[in-house]
């Protein structure tokens, strides 16, 4: 007769993300009368154990983010900040 060999379950927690973590923020003006694009690239992450999923990294791109501002205040914001840090950045540099 052969020996039983109990078995027991164990179950592992799914790995959950609550976040997103901005990895990469590209954005494409080629001139003064093309539209301003830009592609975004994140990271999925749990706040609580501050675990980054590499492996299920989103990208996706958003065309025309100047028109899209005019529609969303909160995107306005953004790049209001965005383009203001750029400015100053440009006189600590010299550049203008």
């Amino acid at each position: 007769m052969a020996a039983i060999t109990p078995t027991t379950e164990i179950t592992i927690p799914a790995k959950t993300a609550d976040k997103y973590w901005l990895k990469r923020l590209n954005v494409y003006a080629p001139s003064l009368n093309e539209p301003v694009n830009a592609t975004i690239e994140l990271v999925p992450f749990n706040s609580s154990t501050g675990e980054m999923f590499t492996d299920r990294n989103v990208m996706f791109s958003v065309d025309d983010l100047l028109a899209k501002a005019t529609e969303q205040t909160e995107l306005a914001a953004v790049l209001d900040a965005l383009f203001s840090e750029v400015d100053r950045q440009a006189k600590l540099q010299g550049l203008i």
